[in-house]
């Protein structure tokens, strides 16, 4: 590649890195997101203008001097568009945030799509590992490709089709995984205990049923969500009505093993549980507040969240609102502990940032990041158990069991 092709690129580099510069500060803070944002103006470690452009001509300036090393010495073909999306991903990386990152064309619009709760893949919910920097299964959807192979909670994928994988290569490894319909797809997981297990997938239409309700004995509704995405609020709006028309005299609802997803998604529901009141508030990046209430009426039941360790993010939402409210309690163990929100910053040539831009905070001004909530009554459960609870029977379930007896006592006051 000539000098004049470099220089287009080098003009390209700079004019996307001032387009996401210039996106994040001028974007407004809405619903979907959390931790801590973009550093303020005069916090970015640059006092002045000139040492920023300074510190950019530095930067081109080495970067044209490697180029002119590979150019003059390396004897194999450069892939310029590849070393310029590496690039970009590597240069997010240093914000040093496991959940802020590049996405480029393709994997913005698998987001997107996985948003909308229809997919084509194997149907996994996966997450980054910090310890480790493995890719590490918080949930196979219910009926999915990976949940009839046998795929679990707290599996480690660390091969797709013989090629290892790592937490910093998650983008590339979810558009591997992803597929035709039909095709098949090989992935090797490690788990705890027993090692590596190879599984060959199918790839399907994984369509998104977030919501499962079922009316248990006394009149308890058992309402179950997976997963927070564009469908949940509708499907759950009708799993209740449907529950209340059977003559519901308390809920539990179950969040475990459920990753987060889309904050409007858990407001939406919130709404429908909590009494007047805030349901969650965020902290920004310069200390602006902003409030998120509910302005329905109070459950008219009583109720009982379900959380395990694997209850994060918007899950972690619902559970505090709920626990500081008084509207009802929180059986489980000590969940996930994610407590910042992410904002998706699209760019001009289809790629984007997902960006940590707020912190959020239960209404009490709780912050359960890196911690978790506390159940107001801990019960363990086996791992192994855990890892089934969509199949395994009630009377099994030692911590439905508990909420059970703590919603019948209320009933019986």
């Amino acid at each position: 590649m000539g000098s004049s092709k470099f220089n287009y690129v080098m003009g390209l580099v700079s004019g996307i890195a001032i387009t996401i510069l210039v996106f994040v500060l001028l974007v407004p803070l809405g619903n979907l997101g959390g931790g801590p944002a973009a550093a303020a103006p005069g916090q970015s470690g640059y006092d002045c203008a000139d040492c920023y452009n300074n510190a950019w001509g530095d930067f081109t300036g080495k970067l044209d001097r490697i180029y002119e090393m590979i150019d003059e010495h390396f004897i194999g073909e450069f892939d310029m568009d590849a070393a310029i999306e590496m690039m970009f991903r590597g240069f997010v990386y240093g914000a040093g945030d496991p959940y802020t990152s590049y996405m480029d064309a393709s994997s913005f619009s698998d987001f997107m799509t996985r948003l909308t709760g229809e997919f084509s893949g194997i149907g996994v919910t996966v997450t980054v590992c910090t310890d480790t920097n493995r890719i590490l299964v918080i949930s196979p959807h219910e009926g999915s490709p990976a949940y009839q192979a046998g795929v679990l909670p707290g599996d480690r994928i660390v091969r797709v089709n013989g090629d290892p994988v790592f937490g910093d290569g998650l983008n590339e490894a979810i558009n591997i995984i992803r597929g035709p319909i039909g095709t098949t797809v090989d992935i090797t997981v490690s788990r705890e205990g027993v090692g590596d297990i190879n599984m060959t997938i199918e790839r399907a239409i994984i369509q998104s049923e977030t919501v499962r309700a079922t009316m248990l004995d006394g009149g308890i509704a058992h309402i179950r969500i997976t997963g927070f995405d564009n469908l949940t609020a509708g499907q759950f709006e009708r799993a209740l009505n449907r529950m209340r028309a059977e003559g519901m005299r308390g809920m539990v609802l179950d969040v475990r093993n459920n990753p987060g997803g889309a904050m409007d998604a858990v407001l939406e529901i919130a709404d429908f549980i909590l009494p007047q009141g805030v349901i969650t508030f965020t902290v920004d990046a310069r200390g602006v507040r902003n409030y998120h209430r509910s302005g329905r009426r109070a459950a008219d039941v009583p109720v009982v969240l379900l959380i395990n360790g694997n209850s994060a993010s918007a899950s972690e939402v619902l559970g505090g609102a709920i626990q500081d409210s008084g509207i009802g309690v929180l059986v489980g163990t000590t969940s996930f502990g994610k407590g910042v929100i992410q904002r998706i910053m699209p760019l001009n040539d289809g790629s984007a940032l997902r960006v940590t831009v707020a912190q959020y905070f239960t209404p009490g001004g709780h912050s359960i990041d890196g911690v978790g909530l506390t159940p107001d009554y801990y019960i363990e459960m086996e791992r192994e158990l855990t890892n089934i609870l969509s199949r395994l029977p009630a009377a099994d379930d030692v911590q439905l069991q508990k909420a059970l007896e703590i919603i019948n006592e209320k009933i019986a006051q």
